[in-house]
């Protein structure tokens, strides 16, 4: 994978009024405590593993399950379409496997069932997230997790197009996330 130089990069400021905004010292990002906490004991469960996340911002989500690199011997992927210095920066300190690109023809560098997990948070509008879902869904390990962020009314592309390709979905605060069985076509 390619290392970026934050440097090349500008600073995002974060959308304003927001209501779960987070500001800390190396990102800022709109995820909860739970959600963080949530993300970290599915990534804890996977061992010699490989995680993406599509859509990191400055990688707020990545710092709860950076230390599965280390102690689970887990390799994450973060994909995202427009970098920015923090997220270089973290991705760089952390050992994150860093791709600047659109999604789908991301999605198109791995083979079917690589991931134990995928974590989508990238554009929420009905139309992108769609094609998130149905372009890294095969890419997915049998009892394995899709999972995605804004799941909420603010987001309502966000909910329609999880609700109609995954209507058995279950939900922990704004995540969505669905265990991928061989019976699910």
């Amino acid at each position: 994978m390619m290392k970026y130089l934050e440097e090349d990069f500008e600073f995002h400021k974060p959308i304003d009024n927001y209501p779960y905004e987070q500001i800390r010292d190396f990102a800022s990002g709109w995820f909860t405590e739970k959600e963080g906490e949530w993300y970290r004991k599915q990534c804890n469960f996977i061992f010699n593993g490989n995680i993406i996340e599509i859509g990191s911002y400055e990688g707020l989500s990545l710092s709860y399950i950076k230390d599965t690199i280390k102690n689970n011997n887990n390799k994450i992927y973060s994909v995202d379409k427009e970098l920015n210095k923090r997220l270089i920066r973290n991705c760089n300190k952390w050992g994150v496997n860093l791709i600047q690109g659109d999604s789908v023809n991301c999605s198109k560098l791995f083979p079917n069932e690589f991931f134990d997990l995928i974590f989508i948070d990238a554009c929420h509008f009905y139309k992108y997230v769609k094609e998130d879902i149905l372009s890294w869904l095969p890419l997915l390990k049998n009892n394995a997790i899709i999972a995605g962020h804004d799941y909420d009314n603010y987001w309502v592309g966000v909910k329609k197009a999880v609700d109609e390709i995954l209507p058995e979905k279950k939900l922990i605060e704004r995540i969505w996330y669905f265990k991928k069985t061989k019976l699910f076509k």
